[in-house]
């Protein structure tokens, strides 16, 4: 028999007292001089989440998976309706999109310079960047 207290369990384990407090609260405590301490053997199954008895709920172990294929319908249910996409066409669209704005951003100033080197007037420069970049931000509405 081993009785251990919770800052010794939580030195032990790792895990932090509020934590192993809040596992053990089915357990009654050792009272040990003024320290509360637990029976390690008790204390353990319960803080790592064991099921102490061993026992198997087959109803419970069919309601988990019914529960779990009632998910797995719904999704393929939305996906069916185009109210989920897959994260790889997200990441691909997503790819493509910012590739897209790259190369536009990357254009603007090949597109501009010979306009803006033949004028001085700022309003006139201020045009023609803010049409080169708003065909740039059209594309990504396209």
């Amino acid at each position: 028999m081993s009785l251990e207290s919770i800052s010794r369990i939580a030195e032990l384990t790792g895990k932090g007292s509020r934590t192993i407090k809040s596992r053990l609260d089915t357990l009654t405590p050792v009272q040990d001089g003024k320290a509360l301490k637990y029976e390690t053997r008790d204390a353990l199954p319960l803080l790592y989440g064991l099921d102490t008895q061993g026992a198997f709920d087959l109803e419970q172990e069919r309601a988990r998976l019914a529960h779990h294929q009632a998910n797995n319908e719904a999704i393929k249910e939305e996906v069916a309706k185009k109210n989920l996409i897959p994260a790889e066409e997200v990441t691909a669209n997503w790819t493509m999109l910012v590739a897209r704005f790259k190369a536009k951003m990357l254009s603007i100033p090949a597109k501009s310079a010979h306009r803006i080197a033949q004028t001085t007037d700022h309003h006139e420069i201020e045009s023609v960047l803010r049409t080169v970049i708003t065909e740039a931000l059209q594309e990504l509405k396209d």
